[in-house]
């Protein structure tokens, strides 16, 4: 009996770790910059991680210099932050409350707690954030934006190191809102409608299924 094997293409990808070490004096007793007897050097070691999949159980081992002596308790590592994703309706936004906010997924190696350098600004593509220590935050699209937007934030522990990320927001069906009521000179959106049909005819980039919202 003969059987015949066909070959069959098989990908896999593995994760590409770098470690670079670098060291400062960070206190220089007379002032000579050197190090010298009595002053302290602080070693940092940055994990990179180049190629496309997770890297889990990772092992490190450092050397200490035979001039050194460890300081008891200065090991520290800084927070991961990771990238978060959102859905928004255009021309609305959302705010997220903090059980469901940015720190949701990021953590301390070190056991310690996390908050967010509180911070308000523009969005890669013309929106608006504001962000709280406590994860929170708010967003509102550019008017009539269907897409994706970006912003940046960064955490600190208590050690006051520091991460950032990028909270990613896929934002689409677009409203427009009028109200006959509101000042004019609106964009369209919840919290800055037009105040006609007029207005919104002459000034709303509106595309095909957008809806709009007369009241």
């Amino acid at each position: 009996i003969l059987f015949g094997l066909t070959a069959v293409p098989f990908t896999f990808s593995i994760p590409i770790l770098t470690a670079t070490k670098s060291d400062l004096l960070i206190v220089d007793n007379n002032a000579n910059n050197a190090a010298d007897p009595g002053d302290t050097i602080r070693y940092t070691n940055i994990f990179t991680n180049s190629g496309s999949t997770a890297a889990t159980n990772v092992n490190f081992a450092d050397t200490i210099d035979a001039n050194t002596t460890l300081v008891a308790g200065s090991i520290k590592t800084t927070p991961i932050a990771r990238h978060d994703s959102y859905a928004a309706i255009g021309n609305v936004g959302i705010t997220v409350l903090p059980g469901s906010g940015v720190l949701v997924n990021d953590n301390d190696p070190d056991g310690g707690s996390v908050s967010v350098i509180a911070a308000a600004g523009g969005t890669a593509n013309g929106g608006a954030f504001a962000i709280g220590s406590d994860g929170a935050f708010s967003y509102l699209p550019p008017a009539g934006f269907e897409g994706t937007d970006s912003f940046g934030y960064t955490i600190q522990d208590s050690d006051g190191n520091q991460d950032p990320a990028t909270v990613f927001i896929t934002v689409s069906d677009v409203i427009w809102f009028i109200d006959n009521s509101a000042a004019a000179g609106g964009n369209g959106q919840l919290t800055n409608p037009f105040n006609s049909l007029a207005a919104y005819n002459t000034n709303a980039a509106d595309d095909p299924g957008d809806i709009i919202f007369m009241y």
